[in-house]
């Protein structure tokens, strides 16, 4: 307790405890009183408002010094109003979130979209390496929760509409939709990190106001939390259980079932650990703290008098020698349901991988069984009096089925090993092996600690090496900030802790820092996380930063509190905070690599889907920025079925001169329609023109050299940019006329080489080299036709502003 003037203090001393009472100052200035009790102090100055966090006294220096921070009444369970600030930030995650067209790393479209879209749109996409059926190192479960989820309501939207409508006229399923939905489903469930912020902050009496500004400004919740990334879903892992860690042990005071949680906490384990392996890493920390609270609290009655008897009540209670022995049980159970926990999810992985993946034939498991129950007449159960014999002896007769009878533990080893997958343990062997590592780029084993960290999470990072000194400093005489007499609503024992750093020497100040401190021991068990995953880490030679988003939670946790000191060294620290997210956001979220998925949808849209769908009977496309000649294939019928090619302006039509039909071909130079004898093609199709006759005479000859191709074939290269992610071209699986390379960055030779191969077929080119455009091709003809902007690629930066764009050329045979 403060000190104060002996004139000015009153002492009353009532059944031991100490209470405050009014306090007079006749001289100049009032001392603000802080009550930790809120219901016993009144203030004759009425200078105490009962539904207040704390008392305000107008001529207090001191309390003028920390009037922007909030000192918590500890009984009063008021709900504190959320800052303006994080509301303002929930609405840039969503905007920012699901409308960035920023591309981070090729892994948070081919771990999941890519792969789910497959077989949910019966999409044409590329399987990465990972999803493999010959060595899977993912584990399918992880992209049919972030992508699956929400392509399943969005696939069942779409038969709803069309059930309503009764036509497929309006499709929902295209590739904005495709490419916004999985961010809103990841951008939802982000949300569940602010939850966890306040049940935590609740839990040890601590305000979560700063915390959540501090979490949802953060670059990593916009951008990373909102893409289809699997460190994304291990940094939730991490979250969770880490909250229920820090949960579990009031949970063990207050006596409450703890069944369920402890199967929680081993389902948990067990999703980390299939989502990546590198979970073990963050959660070691945290399992070997759950230990010591469940040996904590079966050794803890040892120590306890039990109180049997009052002065109006008798309570019975247990013998205390049969106490130990309850506790340890109690321990020894929930161990054994946390492993239960981790073996039932863990089973479900490798089932639904092994299916999936083929290893395991689920058919030919259904039809065993039925092989095996064959021989069971069930018929005979009741039908006879000796029908008990009967069963007996057909029961007698399955361990001799050749199913049953090969069966031995050599059998049951080979059938484990052979018809299931277990896809975290192919990928710690694939990581052993530096070989592998070499195909993704090797690092030095500090570029997590100097570069990758600090790039994450930025000033945090000095924020987290005061913390460690402040734990070295101060951890040792911990037990010196313990004030005996505080407890909480529940009587439970509850500690104060030293600040880390020495703000003010004003005892009031000092006093209220330290209220906004976690326990010695939590803050060590952050300390630990962060420590034990960044060290693991680190030993592996491949290192990326997203490989350090779980460490995000807990170094929110721990270092929020610096955001709280009066000083001015807080509020740079809050400024660089505010600069450091938004250059990293606009950076991320808009221009590395901005241009790749917009240019995916503006293809998608503008020329897969007319060449997949076309109006009428003939596949005729109508492009807008960009022309292409789609000829009609009914060459085998009388029909007299004509093409109009809109590229050129001039209609070319099939049959003619193959058929001795009455074809009619009125060529005009602005505007050319071929009229079908069998009123098939008179559908209103706009075309585009170029106006260069000698662009049309070379579409002419080119339908002369290749009469078999008719220039209904696309090709797509993406030249210096990041992977594209095929599933937003919404190409159909059986459809071979359209495909895309990836040529990454290649020089430009293989480019040339690649473009002069390909005959009869258009030919799109997406690069932010614009020098593309002045290469000389052999047959081939090559013209600027859009741009994406803003787009940049490291790799290759743009000599001016004006070029941070995407190009599109668009090239054809001579």
């Amino acid at each position: 307790m403060g000190k104060t003037n002996n004139s000015n203090k009153q002492t009353n001393i009532k059944n031991g405890n100490i209470k405050k009472n009014n306090i007079v100052n006749n001289n100049n200035n009032n001392n603000n009183n802080n009550n930790k009790n809120n219901n016993n102090n009144n203030n004759n100055n009425n200078n105490n408002n009962n539904n207040n966090n704390y008392n305000n006294n107008n001529n207090n220096n001191n309390n003028n010094n920390y009037n922007n921070n909030v000192i918590f009444n500890r009984n009063n369970n008021n709900k504190f109003p959320l800052p303006n600030s994080y509301y303002i930030s929930i609405l840039i995650r969503f905007i920012v979130g699901v409308l960035a067209v920023g591309y981070i790393h090729p892994d948070e479209y081919f771990q999941s979209p890519e792969i789910t879209s497959s077989f949910m749109f019966s999409f044409k996409t590329f399987t990465p390496w990972e999803f493999n059926d010959s060595n899977p190192c993912r584990s399918v479960v992880i992209p049919l929760f972030n992508s699956g989820i929400p392509f399943f309501i969005l696939k069942n939207l779409q038969k709803l509409i069309n059930y309503c409508i009764g036509n497929n006229s309006i499709s929902i399923i295209n590739g904005n939709t495709i490419l916004m939905a999985p961010r809103v489903f990841m951008v939802l469930i982000s949300f569940s990190l602010d939850y966890y912020i306040v049940l935590i902050c609740k839990s040890y009496n601590l305000s979560y106001r700063k915390s959540l500004s501090i979490l949802s400004s953060c670059w990593l919740i916009i951008i990373f939390h909102s893409r289809t990334f699997s460190n994304t879903i291990e940094s939730l892992l991490v979250a969770t259980l880490l909250t229920i860690v820090l949960l579990y042990k009031k949970s063990i005071s207050k006596g409450e079932n703890i069944f369920f949680k402890d199967l929680l906490i081993g389902m948990i384990v067990s999703c980390g650990i299939f989502a990546r392996f590198t979970f073990i890493f963050f959660a070691t920390p945290l399992g070997i703290y759950l230990l010591y609270l469940l040996f904590q609290s079966s050794t803890s009655s040892l120590t306890r008098t039990p109180t049997t008897t009052t002065k109006t009540t008798t309570k019975t209670t247990l013998p205390s020698s049969r106490k130990p022995l309850k506790s340890k049980i109690s321990c020894i159970t929930s161990i054994i349901l946390i492993l239960f926990g981790f073996l039932i999810a863990s089973g479900f992985f490798i089932v639904i991988d092994s299916i999936y993946f083929n290893y395991l034939d689920h058919l030919k498991l259904i039809s065993d069984f039925n092989s095996i129950t064959s021989n069971i007449n069930t018929s005979d159960f009741f039908l006879s009096s000796n029908s008990t014999i009967d069963i007996l002896n057909q029961i007698s007769n399955i361990p001799k089925h050749p199913l049953i009878s090969d069966l031995n533990s050599t059998h049951i080893i080979s059938f484990l090993k052979n018809n299931l997958t277990y896809t975290p343990v192919n990928s710690f062997l694939y990581n052993l092996d530096v070989d592998n590592l070499s195909d993704h780029g090797i690092h030095n084993r500090l570029t997590h600690l100097f570069v990758n960290l600090p790039m994450m999470v930025g000033p945090l990072v000095l924020l987290f090496f005061f913390e460690i000194i402040s734990i070295l400093k101060n951890g040792i005489n911990g037990n010196k900030d313990i004030n005996i007499n505080d407890h909480d609503n529940n009587g439970f024992k509850r500690s104060h802790y030293s600040s880390s750093i020495s703000i003010s020497t004003s005892p009031t100040t000092s006093h209220l820092i330290r209220k906004e401190v976690f326990p010695i021991s939590i803050r060590i068990l952050l300390v630990s996380i962060i420590v034990f995953g960044l060290f693991f880490l680190s030993l592996a030679p491949h290192q990326e930063p997203r490989f350090l988003l779980p460490l995000f939670f807990p170094l929110a946790l721990l270092s929020y509190r610096y955001f709280y000191f009066n000083k001015k060294s807080s509020k740079l620290l809050l400024v660089l905070w505010i600069l450091f997210n938004m250059i990293l956001t606009i950076f991320f979220g808009f221009i590395h690599q901005g241009g790749v998925t917009p240019s995916l949808v503006y293809i998608g849209s503008k020329i897969v889907k007319p060449q997949q769908y076309p109006f009428g009977s003939e596949q005729i496309v109508n492009n807008i920025n960009v022309n292409i000649n789609k000829s009609n294939d009914n060459n085998n019928s009388n029909n007299n079925n004509n093409n109009n090619n809109n590229n050129n302006n001039n209609n070319n039509n099939n049959n003619n001169n193959n058929n001795n039909n009455n074809n009619n071909n009125n060529n005009n130079n602005n505007n050319n329609n071929n009229n079908n004898n069998n009123n098939n093609n008179n559908n209103n199709n706009n075309y585009n023109n170029y106006n260069n006759n000698n662009y049309n005479k070379i579409n002419n000859e080119n339908i002369q050299k290749h009469p078999n191709n008719r220039l209904n074939n696309i090709t797509i290269m993406f030249y210096h940019t990041y992977m594209p992610p095929r599933y937003l071209l919404g190409i159909e699986k059986d459809n071979e006329k359209i495909n895309l390379i990836d040529l990454g960055g290649k020089d430009i030779n293989s480019l040339k080489n690649q473009v002069e191969d390909i005959k009869g077929s258009k030919i799109f080119i997406l690069s932010p080299i614009k020098d593309i455009l002045y290469q000389q091709y052999k047959d081939k003809t090559c013209q600027l036709t859009e741009s994406f902007w803003p787009h940049l690629t490291t790799e290759d930066p743009p000599q001016s502003i004006d070029e941070l764009r995407l190009f599109m050329f668009e090239c054809n045979d001579l």
